[in-house]
């Protein structure tokens, strides 16, 4: 039995079990792209005339790479088989040692040389011919969707919608939308309101144009469509009886009352939020009993901030003549799950347009004391 040595193969490719040869050579064999092996009808009992297709890595369906070659026999008794030349059609195989000769030669030390199969040109057009279209269905492009790593681990339902039903909820949760204007036209809708408003509609007014503007945000939108996953009975009951309570009647509570205090309790709120979204560690835990339990804080700049803040929203007033609507907390209708409690609304022409934010400076207060 004729067959090439491993000890001969590495040999000749100057190379050890490491070599970027052997190994691109064992992967290129592994995969199946060495389509054909065999010997020329011109091998003698001396030498075996190696004939070899292999497909390009990098373009597997284009011609492939032809691989020739000439196998000594030394010892017809023992079987001893030597390399003398090799020669590849690609870039590097003039050196003959590219990873497609690789490949062959490691294949030699596979099979029984004697027993190849001899080839002709005419067979050598006949494979590729028919090798061809299996290359081409073997490796087609197809979506990363229908890959088996991903096939079963993607859910596909097909949704009915009602049309008419979807575009009502979008002009109604955007009702200054233009999609809205055109299809009630554009007139001045605040406007026509405003002329109508009589003692408690006012303040009915302002509570609806403020919400009404929250539902423009497409950010809350978004928000809105995120399924809130609640691991046991007790965070259902909680979240139901937490945000009961419409966001109408929120919008009326006193700031700083018991009651307000207890509405922003499991809220994330504007003035929380930041230390919710900067937190790295892994402990939510930890972090959700410190945010939901947290202990009152207080101290001389607190209480300063508190007792003037109505001061210093007078003297804005004043100073500007804006339209400054007072208000409790402002919880969106679709996510009541988020809370927050402004020092004031700015209105112009009717309309929500800014928020007042007042910070009372504790300075102040020692200016004062040196006067």
């Amino acid at each position: 039995m004729a067959r090439l040595r491993l000890v001969e193969y590495l040999e000749y490719l100057g190379g050890t079990n490491t070599s970027r040869s052997v190994c691109e050579g064992e992967e290129v064999l592994n995969a199946g792209h060495v389509i054909l092996c065999g010997k020329s009808n011109s091998s003698t009992s001396d030498k075996i005339l190696i004939y070899a297709l292999c497909l390009q890595t990098s373009a597997l369906t284009s011609d492939p790479h032809k691989i020739r070659g000439e196998l000594l026999q030394c010892n017809s008794e023992k079987g001893t088989i030597k390399i003398k030349s090799m020669f590849c059609s690609c870039k590097a195989g003039a050196s003959g040692r590219c990873k497609h000769i690789s490949a062959v030669l490691l294949n030699c030390t596979r099979v029984n040389l004697e027993e190849l199969e001899v080839i002709s040109q005419t067979d050598v057009k006949c494979v590729w011919s028919t090798q061809k279209h299996v290359t081409q269905e073997k490796y087609k492009p197809v979506p990363i969707k229908d890959m088996p790593c991903f096939k079963n681990k993607i859910e596909q339902c097909r949704l009915e919608l009602d049309t008419n039903k979807l575009h009502n909820f979008f002009m109604g949760q955007l009702p200054q939308s233009a999609l809205s204007k055109h299809n009630i036209g554009r007139r001045e809708v605040a406007d026509i309101i405003v002329d109508k408003k009589v003692g408690s509609d006012i303040n009915n007014y302002y509570i609806q144009a403020i919400l009404d503007n929250a539902c423009q945000s497409i950010a809350m939108l978004e928000a809105s469509i995120i399924s809130i996953c609640n691991e046991n009975d007790c965070c259902k009951v909680l979240f139901s009886k937490l945000f009961n309570m419409t966001s109408d009647t929120i919008f009326n509570i006193n700031q700083q009352s018991k009651e307000w205090h207890e509405q922003r309790k499991y809220r994330v709120t504007g003035s929380r939020i930041y230390e919710l979204y900067t937190y790295s560690k892994s402990e939510w835990d930890n972090k959700a009993t410190r945010y939901f339990y947290s202990k009152g804080f207080s101290n001389k700049f607190t209480k300063h901030g508190v007792k003037y803040e109505g001061d210093a929203k007078d003297a804005f007033v004043s100073q500007t003549s804006l339209q400054v609507v007072d208000c409790g907390m402002i919880v969106s209708h679709s996510n009541p799950w988020l809370g927050y409690s402004p020092d004031g609304v700015i209105f112009e022409n009717n309309r929500p347009v800014a928020l007042l934010e007042v910070k009372c400076l504790y300075q102040g207060n020692a200016h004062k004391k040196l006067l």
